[in-house]
């Protein structure tokens, strides 16, 4: 259901997320890529084109990685980044009595893929939903302000749903 430059931007968005999820600054990325050795060029360029303009855009650097022959496409995009210490928003920073906040909008990257396996988008709503899915971009700043401003103390990058990802937040804190 992805194209291949979307791919590449989805496989660092979602990492950024999760770093920026903690309160860190992304640094830099890692991307170990395995490719079948009779990968169409345009696919492989169009993928290392979406993923380094969101490098590029989010300020984070591809640093390194690996490049290896694979039967299929394997990727793996690790994001290093950086917080004060002590600081990071963790799952297990939660206490009774603190705020939730919630940055973005839910639902809709799970709405355009249900979308995108059923026929895909027939109206102006529609194809905004499958854009949340196929290029998607995470509040991966958001994490970093609310350190700054001392105003959370953990955090989570929601990825299952809310409800679930809580349930995470409160088992570990």
């Amino acid at each position: 259901t992805t194209d291949a430059v979307s791919l590449g931007k989805k496989s660092l968005a979602v990492n950024l997320s999760d770093v920026g999820a903690m309160g860190a600054n992304a640094l830099g990325c890692l991307l170990t890529l395995g490719v079948p050795p009779s990968v169409d060029p345009a696919k492989l360029d169009g993928f290392l084109t979406g993923l380094l303009r969101l490098a590029h855009a989010s300020h984070c650097p591809l640093v390194g990685g690996d490049t290896v022959s694979s039967p299929l496409w394997l990727i793996s995009v690790t994001v290093v980044g950086s917080v004060a210490r002590g600081r990071a928003l963790l799952r297990s920073g939660a206490r009774p009595g603190d705020r939730i906040f919630v940055t973005g909008e839910l639902g809709g990257a799970a709405a355009g893929l249900a979308l995108l396996s059923h026929g895909g988008p027939s109206s102006a709503s529609e194809r905004r939903l499958v854009a949340r899915q196929l290029c998607p971009r995470p509040p991966f700043r958001a994490g970093a302000a609310l350190v700054s401003a001392r105003l959370s103390r953990a955090g989570i990058d929601v990825s299952d749903g809310l409800a679930q990802d809580l349930g995470h937040v409160a088992n570990e804190s």
